[in-house]
């Protein structure tokens, strides 16, 4: 499979998760799952934003290293470091069975569901979508 070079389709595949992660968390789903979809969600806007800026696909998984790449475009990515710097961390937390146990509590997973919902809106601004 060839990833889309099209940074409307990272937007709604972005839009998808984002979608998802609310349904979870309106019916009480599991607070890990929704976590990892928000991530997941802020990851392709992100992804989304610099193709639009570069025309290329960036590679990873790290939602601060891409937060990173989309500064040195626009600064007003900046106000989201912290709060992505939390969220990068349920990329892998919320899918394996950790030894330690680090709860994720529906607090900061709201916090997540509002950070993406303020990026999707950004990303739609700057690429110029609906």
């Amino acid at each position: 499979m060839v990833d889309s070079t099209n940074s409307l389709d990272w937007i709604e595949k972005a839009k998808q998760d984002y979608i998802a992660a609310e349904i979870v968390l309106n019916n009480e789903g599991p607070v890990n799952v929704a976590a990892f979809l928000l991530q997941q969600a802020i990851e392709k806007v992100l992804k989304a934003y610099l193709l639009h800026k570069t025309g290329n696909i960036v590679k990873g998984h790290s939602i601060g290293n891409l937060l990173g790449l989309c500064i040195k475009h626009d600064r007003l990515f900046e106000e989201y470091q912290d709060d992505c710097m939390t969220i990068d961390d349920y990329y892998i937390e919320t899918r394996y069975p950790p030894d330690i146990p680090n709860e994720i509590n529906k607090e900061e997973v709201l916090r997540a569901s509002t950070i993406a919902e303020e990026l999707l809106a950004i990303a739609r601004d700057k690429t110029g979508s609906i």
